[in-house]
């Protein structure tokens, strides 16, 4: 007589019920083999009644990541004490496998044999996952929709339209590192009392709050170019309003001004690249100059980068990092592959293309970048 046979009539009524139902799989077992379980069970290991005529082996049921735990239980069982409900999985006959929750008791010691309920998790699961997809999907579009506001933000903040002038063409273009948040790169170009002030900058990191800073530096730039277009003054004006607005962000800036009259441009960095001169014939080069530190570090402020007279046909290339900087490879990888790139002879709209297709799709780049290009076309 096995253990559940000879319990009291009101447990094994209790046994009947359970065994008979359709809602909860029912199994008993000796050792680690299923000898009898009900109708639910079986369809939920995917199992049928040929398979019990010689017991089901509970560990080839179980997968391999499971076992130990499933072992444990069967000792806490052995030793009398509590048996925790778990979950767990079955392996079917096809690979795959069913989530379950399950629970056992001991009915008889000599030999060891027990009991247990066993529920279906699949349709849990499955909600489960639904809800998560769900979730996922919500945060996804919350996601996208502030990255697209940041965008429409950071576009706000650049120059809608570059001005025109005698005898000179320019371009620009904005670049967005595959990312969710927005950067702290900006170009700017305008014109003063017939003079031509440039300025591309960038405040690292990402998000609202470094936008916000881009802008402020952006709009800086202008009000103290106003006052002294001089682009070390212009340079000096931006290192003290990081000091005093925006002391925790790191900012990098070019700033410069042409005078069409004399074809000439002087420039200033502040930890920035220096430009990038493209002449009509020759090969193209970096601008020459001193380069003071990074905005809002310089103790005595920020000196002259230096001068260049163009010739008609040059063509100037200002730029952020992001075009050039790529992790795992040296800058000056970056810094050959843009001057390979920036061939003569283009428009200022084709060298701005010419030089992103050649770059930007060089492995993965960490930041934004923008290119703002002047192209002298005759005299003043």
């Amino acid at each position: 007589m096995t253990g559940v046979e000879a319990t009291a009539p009101a447990a094994r009524q209790l046994w009947d019920a359970l065994f008979g139902s359709d809602v909860v799989g029912v199994l008993y077992g000796q050792e680690h083999v299923v000898l009898d379980a009900n109708d639910r069970f079986l369809r939920m290991v995917g199992r049928d009644r040929a398979d019990l005529e010689g017991g089901l082996d509970w560990m080839a049921m179980t997968p391999p990541e499971h076992r130990a735990q499933d072992q444990r239980g069967m000792e806490v069982l052995r030793r009398g004490d509590p048996f925790p409900v778990i979950e767990k999985e079955f392996l079917r006959p096809d690979g795959s496998r069913v989530p379950v929750l399950i629970g056992g008791a001991v009915v008889d010691t000599e030999p060891y044999q027990w009991v247990s309920v066993v529920v279906d998790l699949t349709d849990h699961k499955d909600l489960e996952w639904q809800l998560l997809l769900s979730e996922r999907r919500r945060h996804e579009a919350e996601m996208d929709a502030a990255a697209h506001t940041l965008g429409e933000l950071q576009r706000a903040l650049l120059p809608a339209e570059l001005p025109e002038l005698p005898g000179l063409s320019l371009a620009a273009r904005y670049s967005a590192a595959k990312q969710s948040e927005v950067g702290g790169d900006w170009y700017d170009a305008f014109a003063i009392d017939g003079r031509l002030m440039l300025t591309v900058g960038d405040v690292a990191g990402h998000g609202l709050r470094v936008t916000q800073a881009m802008g402020e530096l952006r709009a800086g730039a202008r009000a103290a170019a106003l006052l002294d277009p001089d682009p070390a003054r212009v340079a000096e004006v931006l290192d003290r309003l990081v000091q005093r607005l925006t002391p925790t962000q790191l900012a990098t800036g070019l700033f410069a001004v042409y005078e069409p009259a004399t074809l000439r441009l002087t420039w200033a960095s502040a930890g920035h690249f220096a430009p990038l001169l493209v002449p009509a014939a020759g090969p193209a080069r970096y601008l020459a100059g001193q380069v003071a530190p990074p905005l809002g570090i310089a103790e005595h402020g920020v000196v002259t980068g230096g001068r260049v007279d163009l010739a008609v046909g040059d063509s100037l290339l200002l730029f952020t990092d992001g075009l050039i900087e790529r992790r795992h490879e040296d800058i000056d990888d970056g810094l050959r592959r843009l001057l390979a790139a920036a061939r003569p002879g283009l428009s200022p709209g084709g060298l701005c293309d010419a030089v992103l297709d050649a770059c930007v799709a060089v492995g993965e780049p960490l930041d934004d970048a923008c290119l703002l290009v002047l192209t002298v076309n005759g005299g003043g």
